[in-house]
């Protein structure tokens, strides 16, 4: 009678659970990094991960594991993992996902900006990053409940105008822009209109 193991030629298989492929990542310095991993041999002895080609490095756990990237700048990353099992053999790494990291508020500006002018304004909010823009025209401070910015606003009264915006990434314009309009409709001797004046 003869008693013998066949060798594991089996290599393992991991994959990334969050962040998912293509996420815009914000407000922190620090992500955990989620996964899986599976050997049907001999089972796995560890995961490790890649950032943007950089060096391996050992994941928490095995089967359920976690990697606690520590972030640098904004950007765009590749993130990729490999397992090991138990008999030494190393996954065959794969794409990996791609996710970008954007720690930075968004900055919106009206046009026309604060000023004295003659006649009635349609003024256009823009941000520097796709975001959703929150605003008022009653000179309150806008929040999440007032209204969304889709189109020019037209101001034909005094106006104060108030706004801030938050990016795909979570992170909120601070502070709160505000813009002034007057409107000097009744004097026929009033000066041209100057947007900041």
């Amino acid at each position: 009678t003869f008693s013998f193991t066949t060798a594991d030629l089996t290599k393992p298989s991991s994959t990334i659970s969050t962040p998912s492929n293509g996420s815009i990542m914000g407000n922190a310095v620090t992500y955990t990094i989620k996964g899986t991993a599976l050997d049907t041999g001999s089972g796995v002895s560890k995961v490790e991960v890649s950032i943007n080609g950089g060096p391996w490095n050992a994941a928490t756990g095995t089967t359920s594991w976690t990697y606690a990237w520590m972030l640098s700048s904004d950007g765009t990353y590749t993130i990729k993992t490999r397992a090991t099992d138990v008999a030494g053999n190393i996954e065959t790494v794969a794409a990996g996902i791609t996710v970008t990291v954007d720690n930075a508020a968004p900055q919106t500006t009206a046009t026309p900006a604060t000023g004295i002018y003659l006649t009635a304004q349609s003024v256009v909010l823009s941000s520097d990053e796709t975001s959703v823009i929150y605003y008022t025209t009653d000179g309150t401070d806008p929040t999440t409940a007032s209204s969304k910015y889709t189109s020019s606003i037209l101001v034909n009264k005094n106006t104060t105008l108030k706004f801030f915006a938050i990016d795909a990434a979570g992170n909120i314009e601070t502070p709160i822009t505000t813009e002034v309009y007057t409107l000097d409709v009744t004097s026929p001797t009033t000066a041209a209109s100057v947007a900041g004046g």
